[in-house]
């Protein structure tokens, strides 16, 4: 059985690969390397399969897919219903295919994308749902969120595994940015995530609108790193116009990944205040640098460390104050936790991930050759 990893979706993404991107393409390279049966490919418009290296990006000869092989597809098909059809053909002509859930967000909150996306999300979550031999995710509350919609939706109860996520950033060699540079020569706070309504930045600003306005402190610069999203409750321009937070709030998009995790690395600790993930990479990215994070108490953001990340509900402005407040004005109670993270946190490698997948697909194996 040879494993047909799909990376269509790196070819239609320009520039690094973030998000998604960055998942097929260190899985896909990390499982070539576990699994020597397996194949990183991309399909043409006609459903036709060619070898493909998310490294130099080049594309080689084509890879004949016969029956009993399996398709690996962790992209966002959902974008590419052209694509999705093609392996949804193979799937329905006995080859196997399993599939990466990140989560069902648009189906949980709606109301944060268009009405036309949610159709179109639930109709390749349908369809994913009733032609997958195997099924993953990359949290147990994904997992659950998965099996309460199947059952719910009357399709078939799948095979789930869960695949923990790999955390750590890449290795990169460029400079950081003068502009960065001069940002972390002071102390500040950081929240990674892009910037719209379920990243919740919203308590952040009225956090610090209470720590400045009412407690009176004198509160550290903090950095909201993000690239600008959907219905983001005008976070710019409460950042820019809001005389409060003038000089204490600054939003910073475009950064490379130098010169992210130079904001990492310096950072007194991070906040992450999501209402809903399928995980929270920014979190374990955090975790990973040896600094401090507040998450929320909330889905997935659960699983990641429990026993290290303070937590604190996504809509208590006083909660998020309390804790911040500690950690700023007792630097002492910051440090202890600085070293426990340092001492305990365990970080997941991309080759972990992809031996978490091999295992898992051994595991059943008899599903697969059936």
């Amino acid at each position: 059985m040879k494993v047909i990893f799909d990376c269509t979706a790196l070819t239609k993404w320009i520039g690094k690969p973030t998000g998604i991107q960055r998942v097929i393409s260190e899985l896909g390279i990390s499982l070539a390397r576990a699994m020597p049966e397996t194949f990183t490919v991309i399909f043409d418009s006609d459903g036709k399969c060619y070898s493909y290296s998310p490294e130099s990006k080049e594309i080689g000869n084509e890879i004949k897919i016969d029956k009993g092989d399996m398709i690996f597809a962790s992209g966002h098909d959902w974008d590419y219903p052209e694509h999705f059809k093609h392996l949804c053909h193979y799937a329905e002509n006995d080859v196997k295919l399993a599939v990466l859930f990140y989560d069902i967000i648009p189906l949980k909150f709606p109301f944060t994308y268009s009405s036309e996306f949610v159709a179109r999300f639930e109709f390749w979550l349908n369809r994913a749902l009733s032609l997958a031999s195997l099924c993953f995710t990359i949290s147990a509350s994904t997992r659950s969120d998965l099996l309460e919609y199947a059952k719910k939706s009357n399709l078939r109860i799948p095979n789930i595994d869960i695949l923990r996520i790999g955390d750590n950033l890449p290795v990169v060699k460029n400079q950081v940015s003068e502009q960065i540079s001069e940002n972390i020569k002071g102390s500040y706070i950081l929240s990674v995530g892009t910037i719209e309504y379920r990243k919740n930045h919203i308590i952040l600003l009225n956090a610090y609108r209470y720590m400045i306005d009412v407690l009176g402190m004198d509160v550290p610069k903090l950095y909201i790193a993000g690239r600008q999203g959907l219905y983001d409750a005008n976070v710019h321009i409460q950042v820019e116009g809001d005389p409060l937070l003038k000089g204490k709030v600054e939003i910073l998009s475009g950064l490379d990944d130098s010169d992210l995790g130079a904001l990492y690395g310096s950072a007194m600790f991070t906040v992450y205040p999501s209402i809903y993930e399928g995980w929270g990479l920014p979190v374990a990215e955090s975790l990973c640098y040896g600094v401090p994070c507040i998450t929320s108490k909330s889905s997935s953001m659960l699983e990641i460390a429990p026993e290290l990340t303070p937590f604190a509900n996504p809509l208590m402005t006083n909660e998020w104050v309390d804790i911040m407040r500690l950690w700023i004005e007792k630097p002492d109670e910051l440090a202890k936790v600085r070293k426990q993270v340092n001492a305990q946190y365990h970080k997941t490698s991309w080759d972990d991930t992809a031996s978490l997948l091999r295992d898992s697909l051994m595991k059943f194996s008899h599903i697969l050759i059936n």
